[in-house]
């Protein structure tokens, strides 16, 4: 059951998200068009996200020297440790501090779920390190201390695919959405991808409960965005429960 004023102000700011990019599509620039992507995205995330929790896009890094591929959106806890910011939007992730990161693309296609993938399985190979579990930076470093070894794919930040169209007929297109992210991956673990979003298609999200992909179809309402945006949102307190709280320090000594 949900709350129907709520869903129609929701449905509301899809709407204006939806617009937004197509407007913005139609202009000839590239950089704006893409730009338009990511913001429209984030406008729809950002006043539904808790205090402590922000939205940013740039690179995320590890306290080893390792960085991913440039990110369209990037979800992170400001609480466990701060990104290095150059400006409202841009900046250097850690990534023990990030919960979410959503690929944006105007159209899902081939080309496009190829850069995802290989965007993807660059930011697996970062190596986060251990801290203080459910204990923020700010208040008394009391609980249980992890080790290194139990630092491990729970602690990646979730994937998520987001396209505003698809070259695929409408039939069987979320499976065959996945497939081709997939292409060559053993496993969807493997790349921590949960959730793939294409309006006016479908949202098809991995139901850890089930360990089945679960599909919404898409709506006039566009249930397939409400319920894309209601995974994240819905996991992101579970994850930031579970995280471990580093040392800042380790970013600025060996």
């Amino acid at each position: 059951m949900s709350n129907p004023r709520f869903r129609n102000w929701v449905e509301g700011r899809v709407k204006e998200a939806l617009l937004m990019h197509e407007e913005a599509s139609s202009e000839s620039h590239p950089g704006l068009s893409g730009l338009s992507r990511e913001i429209a995205v984030e406008m729809l995330l950002r006043p539904l996200l808790p205090p402590d929790v922000a939205i940013g896009t740039g690179k995320i890094v590890d306290s080893e020297g390792n960085e991913s591929t440039q990110l369209d959106i990037i979800i992170h806890d400001k609480d466990i440790l701060p990104a290095a910011m150059y400006g409202n939007r841009f900046g250097l992730f850690p990534i023990e501090a990030c919960l979410y990161v959503i690929e944006v693309k105007s159209t899902a296609c081939a080309r496009t779920a190829k850069e995802a993938r290989l965007a993807a399985q660059k930011l697996a190979t970062l190596r986060p390190k251990p801290g203080v579990i459910g204990v923020p930076c700010n208040k008394k470093p009391v609980g249980l201390q992890m080790e290194a070894h139990e630092v491990g794919a729970g602690y990646f930040p979730n994937y998520s695919y987001f396209a505003f169209s698809t070259d695929l007929t409408a039939e069987g297109s979320p499976a065959r959405e996945r497939e081709r992210l997939l292409d060559g991956v053993k496993d969807h673990h493997q790349i921590h991808l949960c959730s793939i979003c294409v309006v006016g298609s479908a949202t098809s999200s991995w139901s850890r409960t089930g360990e089945v992909w679960k599909e919404v179809p898409a709506s006039e309402k566009h249930d397939e965005v409400v319920y894309f945006l209601s995974t994240i949102l819905n996991t992101l307190s579970k994850m930031r429960v579970m995280r471990p709280y580093p040392n800042i320090g380790n970013y600025l000594w060996d």
